[in-house]
């Protein structure tokens, strides 16, 4: 699978996307953890031309914060309101 998607314009690249798989296989969060993410508003990720899912570094970066916010006990439903609040 590809892990990382890049998009050059004029020799200037224009997004780097982790891939749903690439995703797991680095922090260890499963396909269907992400999916639940997304439907909660914490994340979002971009379409490919293939329908699979891609994720900015940006969004790799607030999956990592989720993860963290977990073990220290916080809910989704708290992470949701510091992340609105801090524009994560």
């Amino acid at each position: 699978f590809c892990v990382w998607g890049v998009f050059f314009s004029g020799g200037v690249v224009l997004f780097i996307f982790l891939n749903l798989g690439s995703v797991f296989l680095f922090w260890g969060v499963g396909g269907s953890a992400l999916r639940y993410y997304e439907t909660l508003g914490l994340i979002h990720s971009e379409r490919g031309d293939n329908g699979y899912r891609y994720y900015t570094p940006a969004m790799v970066h607030q999956v990592q914060f989720i993860k963290q916010a977990q073990t220290l006990g916080f809910s989704l439903e708290d992470i949701g309101d510091i992340l609105t609040v801090y524009d994560l």
